[in-house]
């Protein structure tokens, strides 16, 4: 018997929207994603239309366009803040997902904090992982070692102009084997939920 398979790609929205703005949903899905967190979808791949909107709203979409994605292929979208405005941005990305056969993982970072740009050093030598990250990059997934007696790594998030701290993230479960996306997210003078911080999306 011959088996028809349907080609898929792996979606991941991942919403940057502060607080108090409406879930994003994906068109004609039921999910949603609220702010501050993620949801993988699976995509038809080819080309796919992809029709992104705030809950409730449908006339008024983040995205309405039609993009190639290929068979297998696993994307990134970051929905995204733009200062004194409701709705916001997007920045898709196709993902090249390392893949790891010994004790190591990967961890890349993204700056989606309309703040200034950012530095990251290790918190226990002080040593650069990454040296200026401007609002809206990204970097390449950075290899660590992830031996049974590593059970955490902390990171700095400096101002990168000035070398202040900003803030400290312990990652904690490392995701051993596989790989993270660290996200620094926020707006400035944010509270609560919306200060500026590390948002963390596995990339499994």
């Amino acid at each position: 018997s011959t088996v028809n398979l349907t080609p898929l790609a792996s979606l991941n929205v991942i919403n940057l929207l502060s607080t108090g703005t409406k879930p994003v949903k994906l068109g004609g899905l039921n999910d949603s994603v609220g702010a501050y967190s993620s949801k993988p979808w699976a995509i038809i791949a080819g080309e796919a239309h992809l029709y992104l909107y705030p809950s409730g709203d449908s006339l008024h979409p983040y995205y309405d366009g039609v993009n190639t994605m290929d068979n297998g292929g696993i994307y990134s979208l970051f929905v995204i803040p733009i200062p004194n405005q409701i709705h916001g941005s997007l920045i898709l990305v196709k993902d090249t997902i390392p893949y790891r056969t010994d004790s190591t993982f990967g961890v890349r970072f993204v700056n989606l904090s309309n703040t200034v740009p950012i530095a990251i050093k290790l918190s226990s030598n002080s040593m650069t992982e990454a040296n200026k990250i401007e609002y809206g990059m990204m970097t390449a997934f950075k290899n660590y070692p992830g031996g049974s007696s590593i059970a955490s790594i902390s990171f700095q998030i400096r101002d990168a102009n000035k070398d202040t701290i900003m803030a400290s993230y312990n990652l904690s479960p490392i995701p051993r084997f596989q790989n993270c996306t660290l996200i620094w997210k926020g707006v400035v003078g944010g509270t609560g939920a919306n200060a500026p911080s590390i948002l963390r999306v596995n990339n499994y």
